[in-house]
């Protein structure tokens, strides 16, 4: 049942992505940032009706009782995020951008390089991973790992993943 429910997300996915969505000044964003949270204002340790209420309902693609997957196009990528919880709390989460140019992967890595440079400590990376931690509101590590994942998929994709680094 599991590996059913990935399979329709990614053939959602695909569709998704293949289309050319217009973006205004108040549609659909695929940033990762804004000033609080680890991630578009979420960040590990919140409740889980903390992170529904800071995503838009019309781009959850499903949800389980410990996962919540959201898809949300533009006109440059698709943004796949998801969030996992223990508890009712978020211990991580997975954001996945599939662009349609190399040239916005670039500029989104180095957005997120910028800005979680300024934020957190960046660490030695392992291999093609760029890795930063942080301590969240609990006094938790948090761990941040990027990569550019375009060989595992056959076309541009950024990854994306923070954790809490004591589970």
């Amino acid at each position: 049942m599991k590996g059913q429910l990935i399979l329709l997300s990614t053939i959602v996915l695909l569709f998704i992505s293949c289309g050319n969505e217009e973006v205004n000044s108040e549609g659909p964003t695929t940033s990762h940032s804004v000033p609080l949270g680890h991630f578009r204002g979420i960040s590990i340790g919140d409740a889980m009706d903390v992170v529904l209420k800071r995503e838009p309902i019309d781009s959850v693609v499903f949800s389980i009782p410990n996962q919540v997957m959201y898809n949300i196009g533009t006109d440059t990528c698709v943004l796949q995020v998801s969030y996992e919880f223990e508890e009712d709390t978020l211990h991580t989460i997975q954001a996945d951008w599939f662009f349609l140019e190399e040239v916005d992967l670039e500029q989104m890595a180095e957005e997120i390089r910028m800005s979680f440079d300024n934020k957190y400590a960046r660490q030695e990376g392992q291999g093609d991973f760029e890795v930063w931690k942080s301590v969240n509101a609990e006094g938790e590590m948090v761990e941040f790992t990027m990569m550019d994942a375009s060989t595992e998929y056959g076309r541009p994709v950024l990854s994306l993943t923070i954790y809490d680094s004591h589970q």
